[in-house]
């Protein structure tokens, strides 16, 4: 491969690695709102109208003494995912 096509692929991975972190930073920055003033219903929001799935969460919520971190760490990782999905997707910090 020529200098010019290696120097290309450089620049191209440097920007997509310079996307992926600010991808990064700008999720960091929203769970951290969200941390500070998540919205009360959340748990049917991220859960939906599953009476049963959403009253499990917000016992679990509840037991964490509303302390969303302590409740983010006591989640499976697939409701970690959904969670953190959903505050990516819908939440405006």
């Amino acid at each position: 491969m020529d200098t010019q096509a290696e120097t290309m692929i450089d620049t191209m991975m440097s920007e997509i690695r310079e996307r992926d972190r600010e991808a990064q930073i700008e999720a960091m920055r929203k769970y951290v709102y969200f941390t500070f003033g998540w919205p009360p219903d959340f748990v049917k929001k991220v859960w939906g109208n599953d009476s049963d799935l959403t009253r499990h969460f917000a016992r679990k919520l509840e037991r964490a003494g509303y302390d969303i971190n302590k409740f983010f760490g006591e989640l499976s990782k697939p409701n970690q995912h959904r969670l953190l999905s959903w505050i990516l997707d819908n939440f405006e910090g």
